[in-house]
């Protein structure tokens, strides 16, 4: 299987779908004009919908919204999303040509899909979510939006996992023929794209979520619901990639060992290593052979889930960056809760469970720890 990097190809799609201002607003329901923009073959990956699904809504072409106006644009997502920010704003970097035009606000909260996000507003889960996104965005007094532009367009990657009230855990739309199911998750979306509205957003973008094994069918066909919305017709609601087709084609070898996540790691070393401009043998040799062209490849392309500290020490001194990083990206140490400068923590482990080679690694990797500090 060919290596893919599931969050830099949403964030390439996402970038052809805002360049090409590709939208899925139904003609004559006052979409605005073309402007010379183009579909783009990225912007839409929907396959044919099955007997009985509700069909796509026609497609016209909207004004680009990359026009080198300066902007804010707030993304809303969950845990699946939180490289997704990062990627789109280098990409957006580059597109601006090299200067930072386009300003992502990140409002990206972890264990957060839609059902939390259009709570009501009294409660916890809207606080810890819609209400932090404006006390940190929106208005005059937003707490982390500094000097820039006020917000006007909204990118979604959603889900609607626990929608309409947490118990349903795994979504509304149980099949592409449940009507109530597509109607329930239609209006969930409807609701958080007139909220933005409301409070000054004037484009909303959505996708949804990535294939997710043990929550299908529920997930894959959120898709649907979003397809049920864009039927109704309202010309500043526009449809994302579809990511969902995309994943399921690279699942597992593309994720991390609980088969829920994108395989982060094998697409860091990846972006690594084509930033150096090396080759596979090439980090090979630069390692003096402690990392074979084989492993680095099965690394890349998630066949092996977590290397060991030595080959993760290695690669940091190849690729120049931090070995906490790749530590912390293969899991063995945890985010520091502070900001200032404190190690890192290994995390929790029942040493019964080691096998003799894993802990010859760990003692290997606090060797190292305390050999720098002697330095």
């Amino acid at each position: 299987m060919t290596r893919l990097h599931l969050r830099p190809v949403l964030a390439v799609l996402t970038l052809a779908t805002l360049t090409a201002g590709y939208g899925c607003a139904p003609a004559g329901a006052g979409a605005p004009e073309t402007a010379g923009a183009t579909e783009s073959a990225a912007a839409s990956t929907v396959a044919a919908p099955a007997a009985g699904s509700v069909a796509p809504a026609p497609t016209v072409a909207a004004t680009p919204l990359l026009d080198g106006t300066e902007k804010s644009i707030v993304l809303v997502g969950y845990s699946t999303s939180y490289a997704w920010p990062v990627m789109l704003q280098e990409m957006l970097d580059e597109h601006a040509g090299g200067q930072r035009t386009y300003h992502l606000l990140n409002a990206v909260v972890g264990g957060s899909p839609m059902g939390r996000w259009i709570s009501p507003r009294d409660s916890e889960d809207y606080q810890a979510t819609y209400g932090a996104m404006l006390i940190d965005f929106f208005g005059p007094d937003a707490r982390l939006r500094g000097d820039l532009p006020a917000p006007t367009v909204a990118m979604l990657q959603q889900s609607l996992q626990r929608t309409p009230t947490p118990e349903t855990r795994l979504g509304p739309v149980t099949t592409v023929d449940d009507k109530r199911g597509l109607e329930i998750g239609a209006d969930a979306l409807e609701k958080i794209a007139f909220q933005l509205r409301e409070d000054g957003i004037e484009r909303v973008h959505i996708g949804m979520h990535i294939y997710k094994v043990g929550y299908e069918p529920e997930v894959g066909n959120e898709r649907f619901a979003l397809e049920a919305l864009m039927q109704r017709g309202h010309d500043f609601i526009f449809e994302g990639p579809d990511v969902w087709s995309l994943t399921i084609r690279e699942h597992p070898a593309a994720f991390t060992e609980d088969g829920l996540h994108p395989n982060e790691l094998g697409a860091l070393l990846g972006d690594l290593r084509t930033a150096k401009g090396f080759s596979l043998r090439e980090v090979e040799e630069a390692t003096g052979k402690a990392v074979s062209n084989a492993y680095l490849s099965q690394l890349e392309n998630g066949k092996i889930k977590k290397p060991s500290p030595n080959v993760l020490h290695s690669l940091a001194e190849v690729y120049a960056v931090p070995y906490e990083a790749l530590m912390e990206k293969a899991g063995y140490l945890l985010p520091s809760a502070d900001e200032g400068g404190r190690q890192k923590r290994l995390t929790a482990f029942a040493i019964d469970d080691l096998t003799a080679e894993e802990e010859e690694e760990l003692l290997k990797y606090l060797a190292f720890l305390r050999s720098r500090t002697r330095s």
